[in-house]
């Protein structure tokens, strides 16, 4: 597991170390402006975030044999607050490679392996954010709803394997499961891919359009948490405003994923 904590981030020209197991990402200087340091109130407490402004992103490992690799099962959490709409024509819930990308990548053709979280238009006015794999026999995506309203929200995607050659995408906002749960036959390879991915931006996207507003807490679980971890870390932010009480099942069976990350610009994908 690995946990990305903005307070532990000292700011522009600085490596983000993560929480756990100390590995590294960094921002990337060919695109634009690095990210900034900034501070904002979440649940009545001042909390220091990384600040996106549409130009730039961090991005982690180049370097192969990354930890997620291989993967069938994760959950994937992230703290932010954002309200910019998501521009782009893109009204495709599974099309994250056109979306305004929060977090993630894309390599180019379905089923390829990815992870990603983005902004696309479901009819309303600045669009809903969508959290995306690339395991099934097609992309698929899952509405979190329109939750880019210049508010904090915790989002949560569990992947499950059903055991049965299909999983199950489940996002939760604020402590919630938003919907029913997508389940998807496996594609091939079916798991995660040994590729690199970005913090403000889907790395590897068709799309220009990267993320405009602030992230507090990245977190990734090498295992599906259940709906009563994921209500509990909510209740601080993931521990941004406080440290939760662990349930038994976070206690058990989360052994530490290890990034490790070198700046170099990335390369453009092949659109899909």
């Amino acid at each position: 597991m690995f946990e990305f904590c903005a307070s532990d981030w000292a700011g522009p020209n600085n490596e983000w170390n993560s929480r756990t197991g100390g590995q590294t990402l960094f921002y990337d200087t060919f695109e634009g402006s690095a990210p900034q340091k900034g501070s904002s109130t979440i649940a009545g407490v001042t909390v220091a975030t990384a600040v996106f402004d549409g130009n730039d992103f961090f991005t982690s490992t180049f370097v192969d044999g990354r930890p997620w690799a291989g993967l069938n099962e994760f959950s994937l959490s992230l703290v932010f607050k954002s309200n910019v709409s998501a521009l782009t024509s893109e009204t495709n819930v599974n099309a994250f490679w056109n979306q305004r990308g929060i977090m993630g990548f894309e390599l180019g053709g379905a089923g390829q392996g990815e992870f990603a979280i983005g902004l696309y238009h479901d009819g309303s006015a600045l669009g809903a954010v969508a959290a995306s794999t690339g395991l099934g026999t097609g992309d698929n995506g899952v509405s979190a709803g329109n939750i880019n309203d210049n508010n904090w929200h915790t989002l949560t995607m569990a992947v499950s394997n059903l055991a049965n050659g299909s999983f199950s995408q489940t996002v939760y906002v604020d402590g919630s499961q938003v919907g029913s749960s997508l389940v998807r036959q496996y594609g091939s390879p079916g798991v995660l891919a040994d590729a690199s991915f970005s913090l403000g931006a889907i790395r590897g996207s068709a799309s220009s359009e990267k993320f405009v507003g602030e992230v507090a807490r990245l977190r990734f679980d090498a295992a599906p948490l259940t709906g009563s971890d994921i209500t509990t870390l909510h209740s601080t932010y993931l521990g941004a405003v406080g440290i939760p009480e662990p349930s038994s099942s976070l206690l058990m069976g989360f052994g530490a994923l290890t990034l490790f990350a070198m700046r170099r610009r990335p390369q453009r994908a092949e659109n899909k």
